[in-house]
């Protein structure tokens, strides 16, 4: 019988790069069937531990597998982009809130008030 070979990134951590203005954050399902959670969250844990900005948000991925992270990485994607912060986007995750209904406190220093 074949065993199933589960390749795991969190030993190679220390080959990536630093970089003190990246920022990664780390989707993942409880449920996922392909990637173990708890690898996931280790692998986050890892490259948080070697001084990476890193972050990890559970999401409910609703596919075959519990695996499929589009519909999110393109929110936290967006999020990211108008400035805002990792509970921001962790919150928008979590209520599933279009990008362009969400208020971040970034974009809210940046308006200017009214007189």
């Amino acid at each position: 019988a074949l065993e199933r070979y589960t390749y795991d990134p969190s030993v190679h951590v220390e080959t990536i790069k630093k970089d003190s203005a990246r920022r990664v954050l780390f989707l993942g399902d409880p449920e996922d069937t392909k990637t173990p959670f708890e690898q996931q969250v280790r692998f986050a844990e890892a490259v948080r531990g070697a001084g990476h900005h890193a972050g990890f948000i559970r999401i409910d991925a609703k596919d075959e597998h519990n695996h499929g992270a589009t519909r999110y990485v393109f929110i936290a994607a967006g999020l990211c982009a108008k400035g805002a912060s990792d509970a921001e986007i962790s919150a928008a995750m979590k209520s599933k809130v279009p990008v362009k209904t969400v208020q971040t406190s970034a974009l809210k220093s940046q308006t200017p008030s009214a007189k």
